[in-house]
């Protein structure tokens, strides 16, 4: 999967794949592809697969800050180690900034907040105001 030029030219593993008027939850995607896959992209992959199981990993993949959002929601651990083995602690700042609504349970919605120092924790985000 090659993302465009963006992908080609920054070594990072987010690629830039929009302009900056594209708004930040659809402005980066991971980058995967099949000829230079690492070890990590396999093991990003692999936990695409098993938390985004309708739908293929590579397109799961593409948009990353739901891809964190799911790992920081429904992934282990380990999973959670990786992903900022391989992406950095700020993505799930990123991720609390912008979070998608009905994902995260109470517990999980605290715990991300302790974890990242941020404080006071706002309330979750619902998916229909009252």
């Amino acid at each position: 999967m090659c993302l465009g030029a963006a992908a080609v030219v920054n070594p990072s593993p987010i690629a830039a794949v929009a302009s900056p008027d594209t708004p930040a939850s659809q402005r980066y995607a991971l980058r995967v592809d099949a000829e230079d896959s690492t070890t990590e992209d396999r093991i990003l992959t692999g936990i695409a697969e098993r938390l985004f199981w309708w739908m293929p990993p590579q397109e799961a993949l593409k948009d990353q800050q739901r891809f964190v959002a799911q790992v920081m929601a429904l992934g282990t651990d380990r999973d959670v180690k990786r992903v900022e083995a391989r992406l950095g602690s700020e993505v799930f700042d990123l991720v609390l900034d912008h979070p998608p609504a009905g994902l995260f349970s109470p517990r999980r919605w605290n715990y991300w907040h302790i974890r990242q120092h941020r404080g006071p924790v706002p309330p979750l985000p619902r998916r229909f105001p009252q």
